[in-house]
């Protein structure tokens, strides 16, 4: 089949025959009107730009940034009434370790069960590993990523909660975020055929909540595209109707909760008016 001859600009939805160049080497067209457009979500776009990442979609090894704060958080839970689990417990579960009978240690503030000291060695040496490319099974080193930036994201949510501190967080845990709101963990074992085309488009929606841009202008282009996701999940659903609507409804929930937290005297508003590094 041959690649269209244009397409619409993934940020303001322009039509224009510009693509990214590397992505068009993997399999996938994805269309930015400008350079200036392209840069401006480059700083997540990159994470899965290219051959060996953009389609097939897969997600980035740890950086050090993560795996420090993998490690800082390997002992915790951030909401005991909700997830009594740490860290460590919700990886050991990914790699079938045994839970019965093991010895606990005290806890750390904040921690609903401790892991044993033996255990506790093995575990970051698991999330060492993930900080560069493994021979993993997909399914678990797709797992195990999910699962580290799901904690450190719940732990982000956690701290402003209690504290009213945050610290900025990183562009793949953000997409893991959108990820596993949007349901699209569900189908890791069969991926759809769309899934590449469907993470691309939102990743945009995450890269410009992340940029440093002014606000008022990343707010000029959020409306326009949600409901370029939205359209390309409902053409998907021609041939793909339940896995589709399903990933749209999650994503329709994930926008909705963003907005209500980040709209102009929503709990995060002061967060989002703020630069990245700030």
């Amino acid at each position: 089949m041959s690649a269209p001859a244009a397409g619409e600009c993934l940020v303001c939805g322009t039509q224009t025959k510009n693509r990214c160049s590397a992505c068009a080497t993997a399999g996938i067209d994805l269309f930015f009107c400008s350079p200036e457009h392209q840069k401006l979500v480059w700083h997540v776009h990159r994470l899965f730009c290219g051959p060996g990442k953009a389609d097939p979609w897969r997600w980035p090894p740890l950086s050090p940034a993560e795996v420090d704060a993998a490690l800082a958080l390997l002992d915790t839970v951030p909401f005991p009434d909700i997830k009594p689990a740490t860290l460590g417990d919700k990886l050991l579960r990914i790699f079938n370790e045994p839970r019965d009978q093991l010895p606990v240690r005290s806890a750390c503030p904040h921690t609903h069960r401790s892991l044993p000291l033996i255990l506790l060695r093995a575990v970051p040496g698991i999330i060492q590993h993930l900080s560069q490319s493994t021979s993993l099974p997909t399914l678990y080193e797709s797992a195990a990523l999910r699962c580290i930036r799901l904690h450190m994201h719940d732990q982000w949510m956690a701290d402003y909660k209690r504290y009213g501190t945050h610290k900025p967080t990183s562009a793949a845990t953000a997409m893991t975020g959108l990820n596993f709101w949007s349901l699209m963990y569900l189908y890791e074992h069969d991926p759809p055929a769309w899934t590449a085309g469907y993470l691309h488009r939102a990743s945009v929606f995450v890269a410009l909540q992340l940029s440093t841009a002014p606000a008022k202008e990343r707010l000029t282009y959020f409306p326009g595209v949600a409901d370029r996701v939205i359209k390309y999940l409902q053409e998907a659903a021609v041939t793909d109707p339940d896995r589709a609507r399903k990933v749209e409804e999650g994503f329709r929930s994930f926008v909705d909760k963003w907005w209500n937290q980040f709209k102009p005297g929503g709990v995060y508003w002061s967060l989002f008016e703020r630069s990245r590094n700030a």
